[in-house]
């Protein structure tokens, strides 16, 4: 566990914020929040969500620019930093967590939404983690995650195999990441198992994130900055292209992630949040 904290530790290191530059993540999350709200507006009342592993917090930070009480939650202190960059810079407030995914440090019932982003392919049994999320969410609320699966196109592939071969090409490209994050295989179907077995239900998986690859490691080459910027430029304006391929025989085999949405049944009793702000 050590270990892998001090690797994602490190991923943050050194970044400011993440919302200056509109890279292809930067346009999967503005599509990720489409989907969501989706989902958050057919709840009635007040809402309050968590992000578990939430990283940069870019979706939660989305959130709060939307009007809702958002919660980040990382084991990362780098990722907390990075992810109050991105509230500040934005103009938000949120509430900041630091906290361990496989043991939430919330009570039961404690939040109307719980969301992760690429989170669960990280654990070796995401069953724990999952369970988690469910146990914090209060009864009919909504639990939304995007898992990144090992396909042909994946995230993990199009950045650091890329980035490993031009490496071995050109030995003046510094900074590629060589430290190895464990990702697990997760079909369809083994989200949905997951879902199941903390009783949740209503269960809708899609194939979605059609897009290029970041090539983040462009930057880091002469006269790299520019050529991405233009990249990202262009596939930025290709957005809703790219959605439309959701869904799809293409999203099945090529997409960047599952989006997977459920529900936890209603009942009484559902204790409420009690956490700092700082």
């Amino acid at each position: 566990m050590e270990l892998m904290r001090g690797i994602w530790d490190r991923q943050w290191q050194g970044k400011v914020d993440t919302l200056t530059e509109k890279d292809i993540l930067f346009m999967l999350d503005e599509i990720k929040l489409e989907y969501t709200l989706l989902f958050i507006e057919t709840i009635q009342g007040k809402v309050n969500t968590l992000e578990v592993g939430s990283g940069s917090g870019r979706l939660s930070c989305f959130l709060a620019s939307k009007g809702y009480e958002t919660t980040c939650l990382d084991y990362s202190p780098n990722a907390l930093r990075v992810a109050v960059n991105n509230y500040r810079l934005s103009k938000n407030k949120g509430i900041f967590v630091m906290g361990d995914a496989e043991s939430l440090p919330f009570k039961n019932g404690s939040f109307e939404v719980v969301l992760s982003t690429g989170l669960l392919e990280h654990f070796p049994d995401p069953q724990l983690v999952v369970n988690e999320m469910a146990r914090v969410l209060k009864p009919g609320g909504c639990f939304i995650s995007d898992i990144v699966p090992e396909k042909l196109w994946s995230l993990y592939m199009s950045e650091e195999h890329i980035s490993r071969i031009i490496k071995s090409i050109k030995p003046w490209i510094k900074g590629v990441r060589q430290e190895r994050i464990y990702e697990g295989r997760l079909s369809k179907r083994d989200i949905k198992r997951c879902l199941q077995s903390a009783d949740l239900f209503d269960i809708n998986i899609i194939a979605a994130g059609v897009v290029p690859p970041p090539l983040d490691f462009l930057p880091r080459i002469p006269f790299g900055k520019r050529i991405w910027c233009t990249y990202n430029t262009l596939s930025y304006r290709l957005k809703p292209f790219f959605k439309r391929l959701d869904n799809t025989v293409l999203a099945e085999l090529f997409g960047l992630y599952y989006f997977a949405h459920a529900k936890k049944p209603s009942s009484e009793g559902a204790s409420t949040l009690n956490v700092c702000k700082y």
